[in-house]
């Protein structure tokens, strides 16, 4: 909804630290928050939570690109 007509994101660095095990058939729940817009770069803050806490926590950066563009290149790395 918020980028513009021709438009996709593409993630670039996904950094994750495991800081608790979970029980098996634990309900485990992630939450995601921007925490940071720099022009075309968007970084999220992301952590994972079961009942009994933190399990995980890290960062996840993407960067808006042309769609079509974008395409082209991949393309092109065949």
């Amino acid at each position: 909804d918020y980028l513009e007509s021709g438009q996709t994101s593409v993630g670039t660095a996904i950094r994750i630290e495991h800081t608790a095990a979970s029980p098996l058939g634990a309900k485990v729940t992630a939450t995601v928050e921007i925490i940071a817009v720099t022009g075309r770069k968007i970084v999220f803050s992301v952590t994972a939570n079961d009942s009994t806490g933190e399990i995980g926590k890290g960062t996840h950066t993407r960067f808006i690109v042309d769609t079509e563009r974008f395409m082209k290149k991949a393309e092109g790395r065949k």
